[in-house]
């Protein structure tokens, strides 16, 4: 079992991870961050957060997987956001 750290952030928003995470491998931590990218969006999105994003950090801190996600929305009688 190894420890990861996921760093979130919603916009200008970053919130760290300072406790980790033990699990078995690396696709463990991946699928771990898809799916906490996943809520963060879910919590997020409508907001003023147009970007999103999960990194994951070893235990040496060495960043280890990164995924992005950006938002636009527009209706064809509103501007675009």
């Amino acid at each position: 079992m190894a420890r990861f750290f996921f760093d979130s952030s919603a916009g200008a928003a970053r919130v760290p991870d300072d406790i980790g995470l033990e699990l078995p491998d690396f696709e463990a931590a991946r699928q771990h961050a898809l799916a906490g990218l996943l809520d963060l969006v879910r919590e997020e999105i409508g907001t003023v957060a147009t970007s999103f994003a999960i990194s994951v950090r070893d235990e040496a801190g060495t960043e280890v997987y990164q995924a992005n996600l950006t938002f636009s929305e527009r209706s064809p009688t509103q501007p675009a956001r």
